[in-house]
């Protein structure tokens, strides 16, 4: 259809509008669609008026592209029934300040509507069960968390009195991490540091412990139990290795 769309010097510029009916939906049933797209001048705005047709209550996003830019970006200078939170009905209507927005544009336009459900919403990451007050080195303590997205990379960080010490690891958001205690500073205190794309948590305050070297830990009391009985039977009175073991004295 050709309109003729009035300059604000009241010369008049021929804007011929197309207007195509694109659909770009994020919905899984065919039952959900934009339909009926139409467009007319009134002044100096493009009025766009669309049906979105739905079978569920839910709210969408919708947005409307032009072909000025190759339907790159949404066009801004929009009202109406544009945005977040649209629900589905018929007779929709955005009103685009052309004018401002074309600048110097001579052509024909072609429109889009998109409308899609927004990202599902998600909770704050969050440590589950952290605790600790100290924990020594040399174990491995497991750590668990929740919130986020589901796909997101999470940097696990080690700070040591309030300053980043080293990243040691980073990971898909699985919501648990088994963590290799390091050496620490029995003066200093320390934090875990959870960092994603859907935000930043620090664990609570502790302080690292020397503990026992990993091959003791579980088997340590009866290995050293071991050492002690050897030493008592090998060297009781200062022998050599070599010697038979003392006659036993003949009872009173």
């Amino acid at each position: 259809m050709n309109l003729n769309y009035p300059s604000n010097n009241s010369t008049v510029l021929p804007l011929r509008i197309l207007v195509l009916c694109f659909v770009f939906l994020c919905f899984q049933t065919k039952a959900q669609r934009v339909d009926n797209v139409k467009a007319s001048i009134s002044g100096d705005i493009i009025i766009v008026s669309y049906d979105l047709i739905a079978e569920t209550d839910e709210t969408f996003n919708v947005n409307l592209y032009s072909s000025k830019d190759n339907f790159q970006q949404p066009l801004t200078l929009v009202t109406g029934d544009v945005g977040i939170n649209i629900t589905a009905g018929k007779g929709k209507r955005i009103e685009w300040l052309a004018k401002n927005e074309l600048q110097d544009y001579k052509g024909n336009l072609i429109f889009e509507v998109r409308a899609f459900l927004p990202e599902p919403a998600f909770d704050p990451l969050e440590f589950v069960n952290f605790d600790l007050k100290e924990i020594k080195s040399g174990k491995s303590y497991r750590l668990q968390w929740k919130g986020g997205k589901e796909n997101e990379k999470i940097d696990i960080m080690l700070f040591e009195d309030g300053n980043e010490k080293y990243k040691i690891s980073t990971i898909n958001n699985e919501g648990r991490y088994l963590w290799k205690i390091p050496k620490g500073n029995k003066s200093s205190s320390y934090q875990i540091q959870l960092k994603g794309e859907t935000g930043i948590v620090a664990s609570n305050s502790f302080q690292i412990k020397k503990g026992f070297p990993g091959l003791l830990v579980g088997g340590g009391a009866l290995l050293v139990g071991g050492i002690t009985a050897a030493i008592i039977i090998l060297d009781p009175f200062g022998g050599d290795e070599g010697n038979d073991l003392p006659i036993a004295p003949d009872p009173n």
